[in-house]
């Protein structure tokens, strides 16, 4: 790779390309291990497969070679190349599928990639995302808005007579109060805001205010509750919400970064609604209704953080078997999250054994695999105090990454070499088995001193 290439990479402050995808990219040679390391804040879950998992090539290559010897893969011996040739057979065989059957296979693919990654997300900033917010799309306009009203007679809302049918036609297709000619605006106004208890937080939020500067009040408020777009549309819904982040950002100011996990799923009726996991700080409850402004917006303390977790990746399941998803996005993440450290080399899993030796997991379980494309496998996972490893293997990374692009600068070296990389891995396995050592002893990870490469 370029040295060039590799420093705009690292330091894109827009993108979520992270240290370990350019390690993996940069060293790229093939490799194959039965083993899979993921390190999320303080867990870490291991997989231990019945069969070893070839990465760092490309599948294509090996179905278009039929010559063993044209394999251009470093450190094959002859059992390694039966057993390429086995997963070439295997793999062919998805011709023998129906199309409903692939897509079957594929929809639970992407199923449980996406859980896994969602998990993961969730287990790296659960301490920091500690607010969950529902948004719910409000009705298309104020008709819509008075009949669904009307017919929650039992909750103690609006008789049936309260407004005429002749009225109720008049307000088809208005979404702002201000838009309502005549007697009726106050009609609406009056009605509805009792009815839905908002003089409260008026009255709350600026004493001694006059008439019309509750009126304006009101009006705000209630117009809040009229989705502005089409609230069966994916896309439009998605605009509002980043209409959404942007207010919640200017009003907090440039040193606040929002950070959150939005997913999408479908209400009963059609409608779209976010769940969203965020970092947001207090805030009352009616700015931050005017500021969603779109429907309904509810807002919790994140208190059992398994249960967030598994009520995620439900919804997500759920929003996986609606037509209308297809093609579109379940989640959306912000910029700056911390993504799992992966670790799937044989060096550094020997590494991180070491470190778990004496430990037990608080979780084990037999995977079999669904289907003869599936891969059987044992997870284990670990609790551990803190997330000392986690930010460890995540400093290693960037340390490793930003002293290739320093060093390759200084010698004025325009691309980065095999045995550049090859140093570089060296010294990082060196500040990795170090590290690790000295958690073991329960230092501090801010007391670890690192080698620089040479």
């Amino acid at each position: 790779m370029e040295v060039s290439m590799l420093e705009e990479r690292l330091l894109d402050s827009d993108s979520n390309i992270t240290a370990q995808d350019l390690l993996t990219e940069i060293e790229s040679p093939y490799y194959k291990s039965n083993k899979y390391y993921e390190v999320r804040g303080a867990k870490l879950v291991v997989k231990e497969y019945e069969n070893f998992i070839h990465r760092g090539f490309k599948r294509e290559v090996l179905e278009s070679t039929k010559d063993k010897s044209s394999l251009e893969l470093s450190n094959l011996n002859d059992n390694n190349i039966n057993n390429e040739v086995n997963v070439t057979n295997t793999n062919s065989s998805w011709s023998d599928l129906s199309s409903e059957e692939c897509q079957k296979q594929n929809d639970m693919r992407s199923s449980r990639r996406r859980s896994r990654q969602i998990r993961g997300i969730i287990d790296c900033n659960i301490n920091e995302l500690n607010k969950f917010m529902t948004l719910t799309m409000g009705c298309i306009d104020y008709k819509s808005l008075i009949e669904g009203l009307m017919s929650k007679k039992e909750d103690g809302f609006l008789d049936k007579d309260v407004f005429s049918k002749q009225e109720l036609e008049s307000l088809c297709g208005i979404k702002r109060i201000q838009n309502i000619e005549g007697y009726l605006k106050t009609k609406v106004r009056n009605t509805l805001g009792k009815q839905l208890q908002k003089f409260d937080y008026v009255h709350n939020k600026s004493e001694g205010a006059t008439k019309r500067q509750i009126r304006r009040a009101v009006d705000k408020e209630l117009n809040s509750l009229i989705c502005e777009a089409n609230p069966y549309s994916i896309d439009d819904t998605n605009r509002l919400f980043d209409n959404f982040r942007d207010r919640l950002r200017r009003g907090f100011g440039d040193d606040f970064s929002f950070k959150y996990i939005v997913v999408v799923e479908f209400q009963d009726n059609g409608k779209v609604h976010f769940h969203v996991l965020c970092n947001l700080p207090f805030i009352d409850q009616g700015d931050l209704q005017l500021k969603w402004g779109n429907g309904k917006v509810d807002i919790q303390q994140v208190d059992d953080k398994k249960k967030i977790g598994n009520y995620l990746v439900k919804s997500m399941k759920e929003s996986s078997q609606n037509s209308k998803i297809k093609g579109k996005q379940l989640y959306r993440t912000s910029q700056g999250l911390k993504r799992p450290q992966e670790v799937t080399r044989e060096d550094e899993i020997e590494i991180l054994e070491e470190f778990i030796a004496d430990k037990t997991p608080v979780y084990t379980k037999e995977f079999k695999a669904e289907s003869k494309f599936g891969k059987s496998y044992r997870m284990k996972i670990y609790e551990l105090k803190s997330n000392h490893l986690y930010n460890m293997i995540n400093y290693y990374r960037n340390y490793t990454v930003k002293s290739l692009v320093h060093y390759a600068k200084q010698k004025k070296i325009d691309s980065i070499d095999k045995k550049l990389i090859w140093s570089a891995r060296q010294h990082y396995l060196g500040n990795l088995k170090c590290g690790v050592e000295k958690l073991q002893n329960q230092d501090l990870f801010s007391n670890i001193n690192l080698k620089k490469i040479a």
